[in-house]
């Protein structure tokens, strides 16, 4: 599936989107990535969004082509 980060998050895994196999929900996708994309395993403050809508942690991921990982933003 392909794996969106949007933010900071890009910057850390440095680049904005990748292809990876291998994980079967959220919570397992996040795992995976969390040894080398810096925040991402913040579930409290990174969503993670499926098909651009934000899905909670135990969400299924088979036959999901995209997921984002979203980090907070400020702004004003």
């Amino acid at each position: 599936m392909r794996v969106s980060y949007y933010g900071r998050l890009a910057e850390a895994a440095g680049l904005r989107s990748e292809e990876v196999a291998g994980a079967s929900t959220v919570a397992q996708l996040r795992a995976l990535l969390a040894g080398r994309v810096a925040g991402i395993e913040d579930s409290k403050r990174v969503r993670a969004l499926v098909d651009d809508v934000v899905v909670d942690e135990e969400h299924w991921l088979e036959g999901v082509e995209e997921v984002g990982f979203l980090p907070p933003v400020s702004g004003g």
